[in-house]
């Protein structure tokens, strides 16, 4: 009979923590990528206040 040990038992926590300059580099390439889109009419932005009337209106479907 064979057990499985702990997957986690050899993972080291402080390498599931991702790097801040990281984060903060990806979230940086993100945004300019949106506003990219944006000034080149790839997108058409959403009135925040036309978004939280949609949300309200919003029912989902049942299954």
């Amino acid at each position: 009979m064979s057990v499985m040990s702990d997957p986690t038992a050899n993972v080291d926590s402080d390498a599931l923590e991702p790097d801040p300059n990281d984060v903060e580099n990806a979230w940086a390439t993100e945004i300019e990528r949106r506003r990219r889109e944006i000034r080149e009419g790839m997108v058409k932005p959403i009135p925040g206040n036309e978004v939280r009337r949609k949300l309200r209106a919003w029912k989902p479907r049942e299954r």
